[in-house]
């Protein structure tokens, strides 16, 4: 069954042979918008609610991302806490060449867990950004 809307959009009047509650596309300005559930009676035009674009499906992902990223900089930083204390021995033990090896591979660990939580605050941001736009 073919019902007329309007675009929300733009009034451009459209016959779409589609149910309610569908999302579709004005032809006109290329912009999607939901089908109302009242049909047109009488050859009247019914007039669509207004949304701009469809609800994204999984609104809570990006922090989700970052949740996950900021997991996987702590164990990360417990190898570089064993390394830390192996170059405390090393050097007490005066083998200095060891003690050098373990401290730059803490050094190493912990600039890469950094860098993972910077990773997380910055999608966080971004996400949280991209959400209150989308809001507005």
């Amino acid at each position: 069954m073919s019902t007329k809307f309007a675009c929300p959009h733009c009034g451009q009047e459209l016959q779409v042979e589609v149910s309610a509650g569908a999302y579709v596309r004005c032809p006109s300005c290329n912009k999607p918008f939901k089908v109302g559930a009242a049909p047109a009676q009488n050859g009247q035009t019914a007039q669509a609610p207004r949304q701009d674009a469809p609800p994204p499906k999984y609104p809570g992902a990006p922090f989700v991302r970052s949740f996950i990223l900021a997991i996987l900089a702590f164990p990360i930083g417990l190898p570089a806490l064993l390394f830390c204390a192996l170059a405390s021995g090393a050097r007490k033990a005066g083998n200095d060449r060891w003690a050098a090896t373990f401290a730059h591979a803490a050094r190493s660990l912990i600039l890469f867990a950094l860098l993972l939580l910077l990773a997380a605050l910055f999608v966080a941001l971004v996400s949280g950004l991209g959400t209150y736009l989308a809001a507005r």
